[in-house]
């Protein structure tokens, strides 16, 4: 399975961003990270994608673990996050939409 999260954050709290990045709670070894990868030319907004990949078996215990590391962010000012979920799970997460990965540099 694979869940895509998408941000919004204002270029003034990406350094704030940074920090609490390299900050954020471990995720379990089952869990793959990819990225982040930034897309800084929105004009006063970067654009963040994060893709977490694990077996379906995990789905409830993986999209906990994510959301505990996505909500470290919350605090950050201007930060929003949506997420995709892809490959057949058993909940639905009205969650809305996400980016894409075009242009997107791994940072």
């Amino acid at each position: 399975m694979l869940i895509k999260c998408s941000f919004l954050l204002p270029r003034e709290s990406f350094r704030d961003y940074l920090r609490q990045f390299s900050d954020s709670p471990p995720l379990p070894e089952y869990i793959i990270k990819t990225g982040p990868y930034v897309n800084n030319k929105g004009g006063g907004v970067h654009k963040i994608i994060i893709l977490y990949k694990f077996d379906k078996s995990k789905f409830a215990e993986a999209w906990e673990n994510i959301s505990k590391q996505l909500g470290s962010f919350g605090a950050l000012s201007g930060f929003t996050v949506s997420a995709h979920i892809y490959g057949p799970h058993p909940y639905h997460l009205p969650l809305g939409k996400g980016g894409e990965i075009n242009g997107l540099v791994r940072y």
